[in-house]
């Protein structure tokens, strides 16, 4: 692991995940990361099956605690399928997103990975969620 990687662009981090994934499943990665976007630490969260990686945001929320982290970036692959994000996966990056704000370590990117693309929340501009009132 390269820990003087600094996730600068969602792009570059994706190159840089590229090569941690085990492309027969389903993989969910942390990226902890200090207040200067370089990388503390890369944790494998949870290995699932070909097209699902059932995991508990508390996981990666323990994870960010332990590494000491002042934001993080959630990946995961789709290793059968296009980088597009399910319902399941909008369902739980608003949830982490949310999450973050309140443990006030700021989720600044998901990124899902496919064999040939990628695609981040945060190039969409898909993270900010309103909270109900």
């Amino acid at each position: 692991m390269n820990q003087s990687f600094n996730a600068h662009s969602s792009y570059q981090t994706s190159l840089f995940l590229r090569s941690q994934f085990n492309w027969n499943q389903e993989e969910v990665f942390v990226l902890s990361l200090n207040s200067q976007l370089r990388l503390i630490a890369l944790d494998l969260i949870f290995r699932g099956c070909i097209d699902h990686c059932p995991f508990h945001p508390r996981d990666i929320f323990f994870k960010l605690i332990e590494r000491k982290a002042s934001q993080f970036i959630i990946s995961h692959n789709h290793p059968t399928g296009e980088a597009l994000p399910s319902e399941q996966d909008l369902s739980l990056t608003k949830n982490l997103f949310q999450l973050s704000e309140l443990m006030m370590i700021p989720l600044i990117d998901h990124i899902i990975l496919s064999n040939e693309s990628y695609y981040s929340f945060a190039e969409k501009k898909k993270l900010s969620f309103k909270t109900k009132k």
